[in-house]
C-alpha cells in the first residue's frame, strides 16, 4: 500500500509505503535519505526509489525488506536463468562458459554470459555482464544472484573483481548461489564472499 503523507524533514507531501509489515517514507536519492534522518535506507521495488525505514527495530525491518523472504522456488527460477545465459558466452578460449542472473526489486531477472576477448585481460565475466546490464537500464541495486558454471567439475564462486563490483550494487545480506547444477548449488552471501568489504562512504560523501 502507498499513501501521500507530509514529511517534515522535506517540508512537502512525499510517498509512504507499507510492504511486508514494514512502513517506510520515498526519497529522491540515498544520500538524500542518510541526510535527513540517520538511519538506514531501503529501495522500494514500488516505484524504484530510495526510501526511509520509520518505526521500531528499523535494522530488522530493514533485514527482512532487503531480503525479502525470497522463496527456494524463486531462487531456482533464478538459477535456471543464468543457466539459460550461460548459453549465449562467448568463451572459444576457455571453453568455459558462465552465466548469471540478477533478482530484480520488482521480481525481473537480468543475465549476463562471459564474453572473452583473445586480448585476455579484456575478458568481461558474467556476473559483471549482468550487474552492468542492470545498471544501464537504471538499476541501482539487486536482491539476489545466481551463477551456473555448466562445464565445470565443482562450483566456482564469482573472481574477486566480480566480488567488488557485485558488493558496489548490493548489501552483504543479499543472497548468492553458484554452481554447475541446482542439485549441488553453494548458497551463501555477498558479506561471507566479500567480508572485508569497505569504502562505501566515499559515494555517500559526493
Amino acid at each position: 500500500m502507498c499513501i501521500y503523507v507530509y514529511f517534515p524533514f522535506r517540508n512537502k507531501l512525499i510517498l509512504r509505503c507499507e510492504w511486508m509489515g514494514c512502513k517506510y517514507y520515498i526519497c529522491d536519492a540515498e544520500k538524500n535519505a542518510q541526510k535527513y534522518i540517520k538511519t538506514n535506507v531501503f529501495f522500494c521495488p514500488h516505484i524504484k526509489k530510495y526510501a526511509i525505514i520509520i518505526g521500531k527495530d528499523c535494522q530488522e525491518k530493514m533485514k527482512r525488506l532487503k531480503n525479502m523472504d525470497i522463496a527456494k522456488a524463486q531462487l531456482k527460477e533464478l538459477y535456471e536463468a543464468a543457466v539459460c545465459a550461460s548459453k549465449n558466452s562467448y568463451s572459444p578460449y576457455s571453453h568455459f562458459p558462465v552465466g548469471a542472473a540478477l533478482l530484480m526489486p520488482d521480481g525481473s531477472i537480468i543475465s549476463g554470459a562471459n564474453i572473452e576477448n583473445r586480448s585476455f585481460g579484456l575478458t568481461n565475466c558474467a556476473e559483471r555482464t549482468a550487474v552492468f546490464t542492470a545498471a544501464a537500464a537504471g538499476w541501482r541495486t539487486f536482491c539476489a544472484l545466481a551463477v551456473a558454471t555448466p562445464e565445470s567439475d565443482y562450483p566456482v564462486g564469482p573472481c574477486g573483481a566480480c566480488r567488488q563490483v557485485l558488493t558496489e550494487f548490493a548489501p552483504a545480506e543479499t543472497p548468492v548461489l553458484f554452481g554447475p547444477q541446482w542439485d549441488t548449488v553453494v548458497r551463501t552471501t555477498l558479506g561471507e564472499l566479500y567480508p572485508y568489504d569497505s569504502l562505501h562512504e566515499l559515494a555517500a560523501d559526493n
